[in-house]
């Protein structure tokens, strides 16, 4: 995240948070910390601003990315189970999981495959292959697999990872604290977002450089020059085509389903899938 006494910046992976976090780095003072950490501190009267992505575009971008051998979600999902074991340990060493959890936690990655996981990503040319990555990642066994605490809450039958990651990010952290089990569905997603929200301007990936010139001039900055050799580039950019190649129906259709949190809070519509 971005943070300085007066604006905050979240950061959701894989939703151009990098480059708009180096855009702001060049327009204003303040602090780089924390990666993709929620605001546990509380707003503390500053102004929030956030980016989201299109849900369809988001999964294929987080599904490619590891195709590079890159990210959290690929390396969790890939690792050995001696690793995942040890580094549980470690967790609840430092405090950081209940004893309980990780026991919850390691029952459910009991049945994880690595080699499979590591088939899924072997190529990021092979729609196939998205489908069935896709599958496995928004329905049980293979959602138990994810990192963070997803895999132990019981929304992971019902809502999809990318709304996990969008309301543990764009809430109130102590009101997430209290409510995150009680979350069982898009529906009750969808009300914790709107009572709990805390983000006061969004900025949307596909359209970042217009929302982050609004944004700008409504802090009433001027925008860093774009264009010049100190100008920043998108990074940590997953290679792949355009993500309506990777969809069908069915998939198109679980997206739907799963993430119809973010799809309703935010206005976005499914793609179109030629016959």
């Amino acid at each position: 995240m971005f943070v300085n006494d007066n604006f905050v910046f979240l950061h959701l992976q894989k939703a151009a948070g990098t480059f708009v976090v180096d855009r702001l780095v060049q327009a204003m003072p303040g602090e780089v910390r924390d990666g993709h950490a929620p605001l546990t501190a509380g707003k503390g009267g500053r102004t929030v601003a956030a980016a989201i992505r299109d849900p369809w575009d988001w999964y294929v971008s987080l599904w490619s990315y590891g195709c590079m051998g890159r990210g959290e979600v690929q390396g969790r999902l890939t690792a050995s189970r001696a690793s995942i074991l040890n580094r549980t340990l470690r967790v609840v060493a430092a405090g950081r999981m209940s004893p309980g959890a990780a026991m919850t936690s390691l029952w459910l990655d009991h049945d994880r495959d690595p080699a499979a996981w590591r088939d899924l990503y072997a190529t990021a040319e092979d729609p196939e292959r998205f489908r069935r990555w896709l599958r496995k990642v928004l329905t049980l066994p293979g959602c138990g697999h994810l990192p963070d605490a997803y895999p132990i809450l019981p929304m992971r039958e019902h809502v999809g990872f990318m709304t996990f990651r969008v309301l543990r990010l764009f809430t109130d952290w102590q009101a997430w604290k209290v409510e995150s089990r009680s979350i069982r569905s898009p529906a009750d997603a969808l009300d914790f977002y709107r009572r709990c929200g805390i983000v006061d301007h969004v900025l949307r990936t596909e359209q970042v450089e217009a929302d982050l010139e609004r944004l700008f001039n409504m802090l009433s900055l001027p925008p860093p020059p774009i264009g010049t050799d100190t100008a920043p580039v998108h990074r940590n950019q997953s290679k792949r085509h355009q993500h309506t190649g990777y969809y069908d129906a069915e998939t198109v259709a679980l997206v739907l389903e799963r993430d119809r949190m973010v799809v309703e809070a935010f206005g976005y519509v499914p793609p179109e899938i030629a016959a």
